[in-house]
């Protein structure tokens, strides 16, 4: 048996567990803003289902129904997704 063994030189513990520690926030408006597009997602709504039951008096007026609504929708979807996620703290 060989009296000198081989050691592994230790790395750098903090190099090593290195971990992010929180989510790349984005800066754009919905992000920064995502309560107000939420309203302005719920508005866009309201309005395209206010053009849909007042009556089809042409096809631009379908079509700019179905923008707000498709387009309201989105907004709302993302400002959702857009919230911080509130941390839970535990008590000690």
């Amino acid at each position: 048996m060989p009296t000198k063994k081989h050691k592994r030189k230790q790395g750098n513990p903090a190099k090593k567990n290195h971990k992010v520690e929180g989510k790349h926030k984005s800066l754009g408006l919905i992000g920064s803003h995502p309560s107000a597009f939420k309203i302005l997602g719920t508005a866009l709504i309201v309005l395209g289902l206010f053009f849909l039951l007042v009556g089809m008096q042409s096809d631009a007026q379908f079509g700019l129904a179905m923008l707000a609504l498709i387009s309201g929708t989105a907004i709302v979807i993302f400002a959702n997704l857009s919230v911080p996620d509130k941390k839970v703290e535990q008590p000690k």
